[in-house]
């Protein structure tokens, strides 16, 4: 389940050991043809900032903004300018292959994605190689999500950054078993 610009990211083991993402959300931008079709389709208008950012042009009552995601949890008053708090909800079925899951808010992923230029998928392979390694050296699930907050706080993040790594199988010095 993801709304706005959150994302999670699910862990699997490849043959040899090392760890891919199998799954992962897709942010909800409005650079994305479905959500800017879904705006446009509604009445409301997406554009394209200096420096390449693409926003939601909103008229409200409290002014007028040009937000960066096409759904958010609250902000109703963007309601106006095509925004919804819809999330995309997706069931999957989890096997022994699975790892773990990170999920985090935009205020770990965009600080760590924008310095370095890395796109959405990029930035999630990245992060499951660093929980696996993280893993494999003894850090507990809490200690490797405090990391990323840490992590977002020195690339300079300044939005609310929250985390959670969801381990779905036992460290490997316990051999694997839960």
């Amino acid at each position: 389940l993801n709304c706005g610009d959150s994302r999670a990211v699910l862990a699997a083991e490849a043959d040899g050991g090392s760890c891919l993402v199998d799954f992962a959300t897709r942010d909800h931008s409005p650079a994305d043809e479905r959500e800017m079709q879904r705006i446009e389709g509604g009445g409301g208008r997406v554009g394209c900032m200096a420096g390449g950012d693409w926003r939601v042009a909103v008229e409200s009552a409290e002014g007028r903004f040009q937000v960066a995601v096409a759904r958010a949890l609250g902000g109703t008053e963007w309601q106006a300018g095509g925004i919804i708090n819809s999330a995309d909800v997706t069931s999957l079925v989890l096997n022994e292959n699975h790892r773990f899951l990170i999920l985090a808010s935009d205020g770990i992923w965009g600080p760590l994605d924008t310095p370095s230029g890395c796109t959405a998928a990029e930035r999630s392979e990245w992060a499951i190689w660093q929980t696996a390694a993280a893993w494999a050296s003894g850090r507990s699930a809490g200690e490797i999500a405090a990391d990323f907050v840490r992590l977002a706080e020195r690339a300079g993040g300044t939005d609310n950054a929250s985390c959670l790594v969801l381990a779905l199988r036992a460290p490997p010095e316990n051999g694997g078993r839960a």
